[in-house]
């Protein structure tokens, strides 16, 4: 409830009002610290972006939220749909949650291939069974070696 009210709240303001409230009018630390509780408190443990499961950090009161309530990159993100095209090989360097990672994914297709880069792969959490429903192959490499998973096409 209190994330749906966020949401409608956010929706309705001008699109870059919430980063400068974020950024100016949080900045004293009892007040961030604040946010960052009741932000942390309506973090769900995952979110559909197109069409997958995005699985969030429910520790992080910055970015997780932000995905949450779709204020985050959302002029980058859609830039970057624009150009991952069916039979894409993408790879994507600091996955962090695996945002792009899930977009990629979800727009290369069978014959596309997706590459996750990240220093901490412990961030990275995906659902098998959506990275098959949208048959990409999804590579994961853990601090830039080891192969940490290869889903196969399905």
């Amino acid at each position: 409830m209190l994330l749906k009210t966020i949401r409608f709240l956010v929706n309705i303001l001008p699109s870059r009002l919430p980063e400068i409230a974020y950024t100016v009018l949080l900045r004293p630390k009892p007040l961030r610290r604040l946010a960052h509780r009741i932000l942390l408190r309506c973090v769900p443990s995952h979110v559909t972006v197109d069409s997958l499961k995005l699985y969030l950090n429910p520790m992080d009161p910055v970015l997780s939220p932000s995905i949450a309530l779709g204020i985050y990159e959302n002029y980058e993100r859609e830039i970057f749909r624009r150009l991952c095209k069916p039979g894409s090989v993408v790879v994507d360097v600091g996955a962090n949650v695996g945002l792009y990672t899930v977009i990629a994914a979800s727009r290369v297709g069978r014959n596309g291939k997706v590459i996750a880069i990240g220093e901490r792969h412990d961030k990275l959490q995906y659902s098998p069974r959506d990275f098959r429903r949208s048959r990409a192959a999804l590579i994961c490499i853990k601090d830039g070696i080891n192969l940490e998973a290869l889903l196969e096409q399905g």
